[in-house]
């Protein structure tokens, strides 16, 4: 769409109209004073609210010289002895209508009025003769009518309206004159009044000047008279719009919201005229950056990660810019251990010095392996979370009978400071091998110091879930099954992450919003950097996120709360994230999604 092109007087109300497609836009600056002067337009994007940016990709103005008639009456009128009189303008300009008058009436064709040419050296002198009425006809076919092309309107008995093609000059000699041929021609000693004259106007010295007001810059000058002939005239100056919208939008974003975001220029000309404005072309995106300028981490461990973006509401983005570094910890999330989740836990078992709590979890093959293949285990995350702070240790135990049996592994020991709560990893510093699809490791959780709370699904199970989920209050010597008053059949929250061979495989990276799958793997074209480093260099986001920020509720710039999860334990480096957003498209949508 064309950019806003619009008077700097405009109130509030009109530019809201002009960005709504209400009101028509202007393509004509006009200089209706005959001594020219200024007029202050806008080029202009609708004003988006919230935005960190806008980029320029052009800024460009096509205009024309417009003609058109204007009464003017800075002119001077000389006598030519008693042989007419001359007709003189200060500058050169186009005559297009002169009104003469007389003290007796003329009665052509017997008298010709003559228009010449006149130069003004010092004095005034006369030119060749350039029309005359009645013309002396056409010498042959191939010939005009000589000293033809002006046009007399009697107005009365003694005035006459002179029509004359656009005539340039600034000097002219108004005659009456006898004669039969052209070189017969003779003036009468007539002095005509000059009562009325009318020029085609177009601009002198027409220049254009980039904010005029405060750091004013000449983007174009045309000296002399612009005429038609000499077609279009281009401006073009897209950095320099790139810099002032930019120094606008932050003091928009400062103060109170306009409606349109201007680029200001003032036209100047030193006499009447207008001209065309045949191209006006603003081509702008704004851009928000939801994490702002720098890289911004996510931990992904096997469970959701919120992956909150800042951006208007309301608005659909026309592209988006991603930019990832996924660094890979050489661990995934065993099969076994299904996703949890979203609706957070709320019920749990007490863990402390004398009350110990053991969980049996099995171990699946990994992918494009059977049963009975050999799985080392890297790391158990648990959903726990305590009041005061605590010391936390887990053990690691083969399977006796449906119970916890010897000790597999060394101790894990972690320091929880006061009022923790969410998924607590506890990585073995060597790798524990496990026969996969075999008996379940059972992990023991108890305290040095403190209790806490680990966590059951929210999810409820069959009763067998209880013969997974031990206690002991005699420090592990015995293990009996929960009290089913105290614990609904609900299996404990736990992880279990096996180690992955290297070279390492790009992960699978999902985004939803809450339940929903936006996309199951925004990380697919990832190029491989390292051996635990995988690159997008640029990438949009899902379609399905442009849209949800469309859809997303509220006013100005919102957070819309979207989730990030994959299997494997990887960090995910935002580098950068650019929204952009057509300044016409999102001003439309925004006010169709208000009901205008």
């Amino acid at each position: 769409m064309d950019a806003l092109f619009y008077p700097i007087s405009y109130a509030q109300s009109q530019i809201v109209q002009l960005v709504y497609g209400m009101l028509a836009g202007l393509d004509v600056v006009d200089f209706p004073d005959e001594a020219g002067g200024d007029v202050d337009q806008a080029l202009a994007v609708p004003f988006l609210a919230g935005m960190d940016a806008i980029v320029v990709t052009s800024a460009r103005l096509v205009l024309r010289s417009a003609p058109k008639n204007l009464d003017i009456d800075n002119y001077v009128v000389s006598d030519n002895g008693s042989n007419g009189v001359f007709l003189s303008l200060p500058d050169p300009a186009r005559l297009k209508k002169i009104e003469i008058g007389f003290d007796a009436p003329v009665q052509p064709p017997t008298v010709r009025i003559v228009v010449r040419g006149a130069s003004k050296n010092g004095a005034l002198s006369a030119g060749t003769p350039l029309f005359a009425t009645p013309d002396f006809g056409n010498l042959g076919p191939m010939f005009n009518a000589v000293l033809g092309g002006m046009a007399v309107t009697n107005l009365d008995a003694k005035r006459n309206l002179l029509t004359l093609p656009a005539t340039l000059g600034n000097a002219w000699l108004i005659q009456l004159a006898t004669g039969d041929e052209v070189k017969d021609l003779a003036p009468l000693p007539i002095k005509p009044a000059i009562n009325r004259v009318v020029l085609e106007a177009v601009p002198r010295n027409l220049s254009v000047v980039l904010a005029p007001d405060t750091d004013a810059l000449t983007l174009w000058k045309n000296p002399g008279v612009l005429l038609p002939e000499a077609g279009d005239q281009e401006i073009s100056f897209a950095p320099l719009a790139q810099k002032h919208l930019t120094a606008a939008l932050q003091q928009q974003n400062a103060t109170a919201a306009t409606a349109a975001l201007p680029v200001p220029l003032r036209f100047h000309s030193d006499c009447g005229g207008a001209v065309s404005i045949v191209t006006k072309s603003l081509i702008a995106e704004y851009q928000v950056q939801p994490f702002g300028a720098d890289a911004k981490t996510f931990s992904l461990r096997g469970d959701f990660v919120a992956f909150t973006l800042s951006a208007p509401a309301r608005l659909a983005p026309s592209k988006s810019a991603l930019k990832l570094t996924v660094k890979l910890l050489g661990r995934d999330l065993n099969a076994a251990s299904p996703e949890p989740t979203l609706e957070p836990p709320s019920s749990g078992l007490r863990v402390g010095l004398e009350h110990w709590i053991a969980a049996a979890i099995n171990v699946a093959p990994r992918a494009n392996e059977a049963n009975g293949s050999v799985v080392q285990i890297a790391s158990v995350r648990i959903y726990m979370a305590n009041t005061d702070a605590a010391e936390i240790v887990l053990e690691l135990r083969s399977d006796i009978a449906n119970s916890p049996g010897a000790i597999v592994a060394a101790p894990l020991v972690q320091q929880l400071t006061a009022n923790f709560s969410g998924w607590l990893e506890f990585e073995l510093p060597t790798p524990l091998k496990v026969v996969a699809g075999n008996a379940p490791i059972w992990l023991a959780l108890r305290t040095n110091k403190g209790d806490v709370r680990w966590f059951n699904s929210a999810a409820a199970t069959d009763a067998s879930a209880l013969n997974s989920n031990l206690v002991s209050t005699d420090r592990g010597a015995t293990w009996g099954a929960p009290n089913p008053q105290l614990q609904a059949p609900r299996p404990l929250l736990a992880q279990l992450f096996h180690v992955v061979d290297e070279p390492l495989a790009a992960p699978i990276i999902r985004i939803q919003r809450g339940a929903t799958v936006l996309q199951n793997n925004i990380f697919a074209n990832a190029q491989q950097k390292s051996a635990r480093e995988y690159a997008l260099d640029a990438t949009a986001l899902p379609a399905a996120v442009h849209t949800a920020l469309a859809n997303q509720s509220g006013n100005g710039r919102v957070a819309s709360d979207f989730l990030l999860f994959s299997r494997s334990a990887i960090d995910v480096v935002v580098e950068a994230l650019t929204l952009s957003y057509d300044p016409f498209t999102a001003a439309n949508a925004a006010t169709t999604s208000n009901g205008g």
